[in-house]
């Protein structure tokens, strides 16, 4: 029963590359040592269909994949297909995708530090945006208001409280 387990077609054979080539290594492909970084610049391969829709290497497949994975080109940006993407999750991908492994993340921990303050510094952003939105609000609510009776006057601790609001 084993000896035919063994020789089953389906198996990989001995000294072939483990993996799917579409979302290999360099190293992988180039039956390298592996390493955790390995996993980073195939999660790269990931996010980097995931945010263009596209392949890096488009249609190729094979030994044309196996190639364009062992030459010393890198993989264009996402923002050259996504220029609307922050430029730090574009540096983020960039990074996971690096050819040369010392170049890339060390540890996914290290890739997902950069991914939560990508995602802190959206936050602080959108709270920035509310907040000048509402001090907008504000002046444009007393600038109606002075419209209407050229008597209204907005108290110098208001308009304090409104560019505070709004840390102008």
């Amino acid at each position: 029963l084993y000896s035919s387990f063994l020789s089953h077609p389906s198996l990989t054979a001995p000294g072939a590359r483990l993996g799917t080539i579409r979302y290999m290594s360099p190293e992988q492909a180039r039956s390298e040592a592996l390493d955790a970084r390995t996993d980073i610049f195939s999660l790269g391969l990931v996010f980097y269909e995931l945010l263009t829709g596209q392949r890096p290497y488009g249609q190729a497949e094979g030994e044309e994949m196996l190639q364009r994975l062992m030459s010393e080109e890198e993989i264009e940006p996402v923002s050259t297909l996504q220029p609307q993407l922050p430029a730090a999750l574009d540096r983020i991908v960039t990074r996971a995708l690096r050819k040369q492994r010392d170049e890339r993340y060390a540890a996914a921990s290290e890739m997902f530090g950069d991914l939560q303050q990508l995602q802190v510094n959206r936050e602080e952003t959108g709270l920035q945006q509310l907040r000048t939105q509402s001090a907008n609000q504000m002046l444009t609510q007393f600038a109606v208001r002075y419209d209407e009776d050229k008597t209204t006057r907005v108290p110098l601790g208001g308009l304090w409280a409104i560019g505070r609001f709004a840390d102008l």
